[in-house]
């Protein structure tokens, strides 16, 4: 694989870290949620490669009948809460509340849902050489860097368009669940 196939490739996986971000971004703001998610998407899209090349063929037959539902559940709920929320709570009180998509069981999830992907990539990995742990390394830091830039597109667009940011932030995620179910 060249390098130019691969960077293809890591930046096609983080296109779903890219998105789900901009969305979280425009209601979570500051480096340590940004670092956060970024972190934790970048762990995942590294981690799910490596668990599809030693797992292999085996997995696949059993994680690829369902996967995508997992995804599209798991993303579908934030997106659905986080559009609720838009409309029914002022910035300030969403902070209050506790809603954080960037701690606990929903950056979890995300990251999870995000790196599904990754997995199945792994699933061709396992023939290549010894490089395949650069190439995780690779997606992983890939992954991390377009959260951090999705973050700070959904935070300067919430500076400019308000509640209106997060609620298209939350209708850009819900089209993200969508793709993964169709995919």
């Amino acid at each position: 694989m060249t390098l130019l196939e691969l960077l293809l490739i890591a930046v096609a996986l983080g296109a779903d870290a890219f998105s789900v971000s901009v969305g979280v971004g425009a209601v979570r703001q500051g480096w340590e949620a940004r670092l956060r998610m970024a972190s934790a998407f970048g762990l995942f899209q590294f981690v799910m490669p490596a668990i599809g090349w030693s797992a292999g063929a085996v997995v696949l037959a059993y994680v690829a009948a369902y996967d995508h539902w997992v995804a599209f559940g798991v993303v579908t709920a934030i997106s659905l809460k986080m559009l609720y929320e838009s409309f029914r709570l002022g910035r300030e009180e969403k902070r209050a509340a506790g809603s954080d998509p960037t701690r606990g069981i929903m950056l979890l999830g995300l990251a999870v849902a995000t790196s599904i992907d990754a997995l199945a990539v792994g699933f061709t990995m396992g023939n290549l050489d010894s490089r395949r742990w650069l190439y995780a390394a690779i997606i992983g830091l890939t992954a991390a860097g377009m959260t951090l830039a999705g973050m700070l597109v959904g935070h300067h667009g919430s500076k400019h368009l308000g509640e209106w940011a997060e609620r298209a932030g939350a209708v850009l995620l819900l089209g993200v669940a969508v793709k993964m179910l169709l995919l």
